[in-house]
């Protein structure tokens, strides 16, 4: 695996930075990978990639970027060159009311303005435009459309488009350029209100408009909030462009699958690297029960064709143990679990689709060595009784999965966050404070699409606080010394020195610690962050507090997302 080792950029300052700068040197060994964490984390790619960083945590810097714009503004500058002032002002948190009222007034075209003030959580809201867009769009559709249609050839300002803009009488908006769909989206992420959002995704009912404005991005809960309220015909069309986006969290996800039975949104949210086991299971046991629409049947045939074994097939085909789906438990049960989750699995076949069902399951995973002996004892005794009987068995094991009580005993080894509980996790959070679970339960709990904020508080203390409370001081210098007198080798940076962010950071600055861990850390990454999107979010939500190596970070956060 090639390993990035140019010259490494300035080391970022405060913990943010920090933070910054341990992904730059992982993203190192999967170069591939920085424009998804970019996304996904909320920073441009160019702060994760070998390049030179913008140093927004120095005050004199944060000055000089907002001291640059309002001259720029005072000497009548315009075009790219103002906006490339306006942007590094912005990323510098220092865009204020005056200056930014002064961008949508000055900078065209408007396209230009409102994409480099979109949303997202690296960088503050742009001042004055949720109150400018209330009062020239607000909650009607027409003038939403109005602006969405005018944005392509639209010469002047923000400002004026926002006032002056008219529904042309012909437009081809879906064949715009991408600045087109980033600036609607700009205008969306400030929406005022969710009613106001909902009247800017009226206009999106093509499903390509709708993901391309959609479907990157953070994804602001005032525009969550809309989509998953908005009804036919735009409803499911911008429900499904968000359920795509990798940048929403598993609380959006499960709100955009709401209780509405829509077959193309669920199949997105279970695509989505950020969907859970848990609300992969809710959409297997869902699209299973009667009178309900069935599984998308693309999302099908991609679950019937994954490899065995691979890690997509254990994460993407786990979450239908217990669901009721014959072809789809079938093809699950190759994945490694206890006899229990088996049994329970086979059972819910039974009542779906009857004995002969289960019984042909039992038989093909008997022969290809995939069921355990207690799974084909158990099995095989039930499938010999009465249905009354079958069924009493099934109700004791659902009732088993069910049990909050059960799912803490099975939640201390962090397997169990692979099995068909109910989890509850207020019950959890209980439960934990009583008997801290593992370090790599607690980083699952804490994404629980159902958790509040304090519950995730809650279990990413835990997570955060990594399997080991060692702590090495100064090392930077630790490594520095070691590495001038070739005393360090790659197994004991990765392995032993702790804790991972301050040996990351501390090879961010040595052009020579990269070198020393290219081969190494390209295999580290390659087995465990590799092309995943969601162990790489993962990394990067422990970072600031883990006191383990970079080996076990990487080996957690592989876990995790699993």
């Amino acid at each position: 695996m090639t390993v990035v080792t140019a010259p490494p950029p300035r080391v970022d300052t405060g913990a943010e930075g920090e933070t910054r700068a341990a992904l730059r040197v992982l993203l190192s060994a999967a170069p591939a990978d920085v424009p998804v964490v970019a996304e996904r984390i909320g920073v441009a790619a160019r702060a994760l990639g070998p390049g030179p960083l913008t140093p927004t945590a120095d005050p004199a810097r944060r000055a000089a970027a907002r001291e640059a714009l309002r001259a720029g503004l005072a000497a009548g500058t315009a075009g790219p060159a103002l906006a490339a002032l306006a942007r590094a002002a912005r990323t510098a948190g220092v865009l204020d009311d005056l200056l930014a009222l002064g961008v949508l007034d000055r900078v065209a075209p408007a396209r230009t303005a409102a994409a480099l003030l979109a949303g997202g959580p690296a960088v503050q809201p742009a001042p004055g435009l949720p109150e400018l867009i209330g009062r020239h769009l607000g909650e009607e559709p027409a003038r939403w459309h109005a602006v969405h249609a005018a944005l392509p050839r639209w010469t002047g300002t923000l400002a004026a488009l926002l006032t002056e803009a008219a529904p042309p009488a012909v437009e081809d908006v879906d064949a715009a350029p991408r600045t087109v769909h980033a600036a609607y989206r700009g205008l969306l992420d400030h929406a005022p209100s969710a009613a106001a959002a909902a009247a800017g995704l009226a206009r999106l009912t093509e499903p390509r408009t709708a993901a391309a404005v959609l479907g990157r991005g953070a994804v602001p809960a005032v525009l969550a909030a809309a989509a998953a309220a908005a009804a036919d015909p735009v409803g499911p069309v911008v429900r499904v462009a968000l359920a795509a986006n990798t940048a929403a969290s598993p609380a959006q996800l499960r709100a955009l699958l709401g209780e509405a039975d829509e077959p193309a949104v669920a199949a997105a949210v279970y695509r989505n690297p950020s969907a859970t086991f848990t609300l992969r299971h809710r959409i297997a046991k869902a699209a299973s029960a009667p009178g309900r629409q069935p599984l998308d049947a693309g999302l099908r045939a991609e679950l019937l064709a994954l490899p065995f074994p691979s890690a997509r097939h254990t994460t993407l085909l786990a979450p239908f143990l217990g669901s009721g789906d014959a072809e789809l438990t079938a093809a699950a049960l190759p994945v490694r679990s206890r006899a229990a989750v088996q049994t329970y699995a086979l059972l819910a076949v039974w009542e779906r689709h009857g004995t002969a069902a289960a019984q042909r399951i039992v038989a093909r995973a008997e022969a290809a060595g995939h069921l355990r002996l207690r799974t084909l004892q158990d099995m095989t005794l039930y499938l010999g009784r009465e249905p009354e009987q079958i069924a009493a068995a099934l109700r004791r094991t659902r009732a088993r999965f069910a049990s909050s009580a059960e799912a803490a005993r099975r939640l201390h080894s962090p397997r169990g966050v692979r099995e068909p509980f109910e989890l509850r996790p207020e019950a959890l959070v209980k439960a934990h404070c009583e008997w801290s679970f593992d370090p790599r339960t607690a980083a699952v709990l804490a994404r629980h699409e159902d958790a509040t904020e304090e519950q995730r508080a809650v279990f990413l203390t835990t997570a955060r606080r990594g399997r080991y409370a060692s702590y090495m001081p100064g090392v930077e210098s630790y490594l520095r010394q070691g590495l001038s007198s070739g005393t360090l080798t790659a197994r004991h940076v990765l392995e032993r020195t702790t804790p991972a962010r301050s040996a990351l950071r501390a090879l961010d600055a040595l052009p020579k610690g990269r070198e020393l861990v290219a081969d190494a850390l390209g295999a580290l990454v390659e087995a465990h962050l590799a092309g995943r999107p969601e162990a790489w979010a993962v990394a990067a939500q422990l970072l600031p507090e883990f006191t383990g190596s970079i080996a076990e970070l990487a080996a957690l956060a592989g876990q995790v997302a699993e």
